[in-house]
């Protein structure tokens, strides 16, 4: 049994010198080597200026949605502003008419406006 072991061992031990050392064998020389790291180089150069590109346009975008948000608001805040002027004025009123009339006045002061 030792015997068909070893000698299979044997075998195969021959057999991988064999296909190591066949003549066919791919290698690949410095100068190979030396032109894949340069393509790869460029190949990262163009990969980091897209990059800064979407990078930027990103950036363009955010700064767009601000300023689209801030002017829709714009009209919005001015309107508001209004009404509550015009809401104040109301108010003043109902005060005025309130100090000659007692039972506006009590109801000026159950709703906490007196």
């Amino acid at each position: 049994m030792h015997k068909k072991i070893l000698i299979i061992t044997l075998i195969l031990l021959i057999a991988s010198m064999v296909y190591a050392e066949r003549p066919g064998r791919m290698t690949i020389t410095d100068r190979e080597i030396i032109e894949r790291l340069t393509r790869l180089e460029e190949g990262q150069k163009y990969l980091q200026n897209l990059m800064w590109v979407l990078l930027a346009g990103m950036f363009v975008l955010i700064g767009f949605v601000i300023w689209d948000r801030r002017t829709a608001l714009s009209p919005v805040i001015k309107r508001t502003k209004e009404i509550e002027r015009e809401n104040d004025k109301v108010i003043e009123v109902l005060k005025e008419y309130a100090k000659a009339e007692p039972k506006l006045a009590s109801i000026l002061k159950s709703f906490g406006m007196l």
